[in-house]
């Protein structure tokens, strides 16, 4: 409650409003009226104080009845009580899906380790997440005259690569010994280069190879280094019991009987992925197809084969899920062409089919081929059709793929003649990808002309509201290097969006790479008409960055700047 000040209420609290100076009757006043307030401001701060060593005293037990509820809070809390079962499934959703784990302690499984004790003893306990590894093998420098490693004082941040070798020498056999009985999953690669194995590679590889009889998935990324091969293809079939899934970048081409090796007659093998083939670029001759081969349900590759050793290889592998081949022309008269020719490919579980020709090469397999439940198809040609040959033979194939979901093609390789033909063919198709998939095209200058993308335009009928759509599924269209406007691009997506024919799907997205710069910004117009419509589109589109500046710089063309 407020004290009245008695200032206030004697004739001295006149001077309050001014600055007149008091008489010393006056002064001797105010001293008096000021002893009874200092006497209780005396002992109201004492009252005070007291009162704050009390409610210090009431801070201080709060503060450690809080630290003791928080401390049996830690022991309460729910994450304790999670299962070690329950942990091992986060860890083995915490490692990367699209490569196998690399030996950094920047990433799981090996970042887990230095989190706590209890996750360090879960993770090192848990198989499942220590059966893939990602293995890069450095190349070392030797000694040029002596032929003997680098030491400290020749090259000391070579000798680091030497230490790095050591360790993952050191590592590797913990890792994979952690793993268990778990079938393993080993990625190999290395730098380019034709250094000669040391005896630490050595080591390296007779820590991975020793345990070749729990390998389920082998990855062998090498490009030069001829010992992870010989090491690979000196495996018997007893040694790879459970290998089901094959990856090689490059088969050597001192390797002439390379199909006979245990790898590739291992008896659980389901997928198989080859880069190059031997034979330095030239079409891969005809060789016996291991018996094996028949279970194959994924079987890539890259190198050119020959269309009629391709129908034999597809007519052998009849369980085939994922296929991606290229072809050339048959062998004249091979003593397998007129047998082969005429049976049917039958391949019932083939839901994805790439294959790349040499002009209509594969004719031979697309007149026989059925894919009753085929949903994808990639096809390429690697050299341009002349107006003289007969249509493309791929248009005999594409009826009979009813269930044809996505299709991609080049652009360069159809008139457009040729592609209103093609897009008649496959009416189930609703995703489209115009070109082949890549995130970044080399800057041209736009030029434009007609383009297979003003064929998905509804083409006028007799009747106003009956314009016919080509491919009235469709939903999803990519193009790769399309000459197309920005202008036109976005009248084209307002069309598939706003039309209002029955039975034709809306687009839902678009992906776009330009070999042009950005003409005009069509995402918020498209945002627009979407949200019109009601639709939910996707639209990612992406435009070379010409640097417009490179040319001022004034030791252009100088080579010796």
């Amino acid at each position: 409650m407020a004290q009245e000040c008695p200032v206030m209420t004697s004739p001295l609290s006149l001077y309050l409003a001014n600055n007149h100076s008091p008489s010393d009757e006056e002064a001797i006043k105010a001293k008096e009226l000021k002893q009874i307030p200092s006497a209780k401001l005396a002992k109201v701060e004492d009252l005070i104080l007291q009162t704050q060593h009390k409610l210090d005293a009431l801070y201080e037990e709060r503060n450690a009845l809080k630290s003791s509820i928080a401390r049996c809070n830690t022991i309460l809390s729910p994450i304790r009580r999670v299962p070690q079962d329950v942990w091992r499934e986060i860890f083995f959703h915490c490692l990367a899906t699209h490569r196998n784990p690399i030996m950094s302690y920047t990433e799981a499984p090996l970042l887990l380790t230095h989190i706590c004790n209890l996750w360090r003893s879960i993770a090192l306990s848990t198989p499942q997440i220590w059966s893939r590894i990602y293995i890069p093998i450095f190349h070392t420098i030797r000694d040029p005259i002596f032929d003997l490693p680098p030491t400290h004082v020749d090259h000391p941040e070579v000798f680091a690569v030497t230490d790095k070798i050591q360790q993952r020498c050191d590592l590797v056999p913990d890792w994979l010994g952690r793993a268990g009985v778990i079938p393993l999953s080993i990625a190999l690669s290395n730098q380019s280069g034709a250094a000669p194995p040391t005896d630490l590679h050595h080591q390296l590889l007779d820590n991975i190879f020793l345990c070749s009889s729990r390998l389920q998935k082998l990855d062998l990324m090498t490009i030069t280094m001829g010992e992870v091969h010989n090491r690979a293809f000196n495996l018997s079939v007893d040694q790879v019991p459970n290998l089901e899934d094959l990856r090689i970048f490059s088969i050597r081409n001192d390797r002439r009987h390379w199909y006979e090796h245990g790898i590739f007659k291992a008896p659980k093998l389901r997928k198989l992925s080859i880069g190059f083939l031997p034979g330095s670029g030239r079409p891969t001759t005809m060789f016996p197809i291991p018996s094996n081969w028949s279970k194959l349900t994924h079987l890539y590759i890259g190198s050119l084969i020959h269309a009629n050793w391709a129908s034999q290889l597809l007519l052998h592998c009849p369980l085939l899920m994922h296929c991606n081949i290229k072809v050339k022309h048959a062998i004249p008269n091979s003593a397998t062409d007129e047998t082969h020719n005429l049976r049917e490919i039958n391949l019932p579980n083939l839901t994805h089919f790439g294959i790349t020709e040499d002009r209509n090469d594969g004719a031979s397999i697309y007149s026989v081929m059925y894919a009753p439940v085929l949903r994808n198809l990639e096809w390429f040609q690697i050299r341009l059709r002349h107006a003289v040959l007969d249509p493309f033979s791929i248009f005999q194939l594409l009826p009979r793929l009813e269930s044809l979901n996505k299709f991609t093609f080049d652009p360069d390789v159809l008139t457009l003649d040729d592609a209103l033909d093609c897009f008649r063919l496959v009416p189930s198709i609703s995703h489209l990808r115009v070109g082949r998939k890549v995130d970044n095209l080399p800057f041209r200058t736009f030029s434009p002309k007609k383009n297979v993308i003003e064929l998905l335009l509804p083409i006028p009928q007799e009747y106003p509201d009956q314009s016919l759509f080509l491919l009235p599924k469709l939903e999803k269209l990519e193009i790769y290097g399309v000459s197309i406007s920005d202008k036109d691009l976005l009248d084209f997506i307002v069309t598939r969006l706003e039309h209002q024919q029955p039975g034709v799907s809306r687009l839902r997205y678009l992906r776009g790479r330009f070999t042009r710069v950005k003409q005009m910004d069509i995402s918020r117009q498209v945002e627009y008409h979407a949200k019109n419509v009601g639709v939910e589109f996707q639209l990612d589109l992406s435009w070379p960055v010409q640097d417009l500046e490179a040319g001022l710089s004034p030791s252009m063309g100088n080579s010796l700047s």
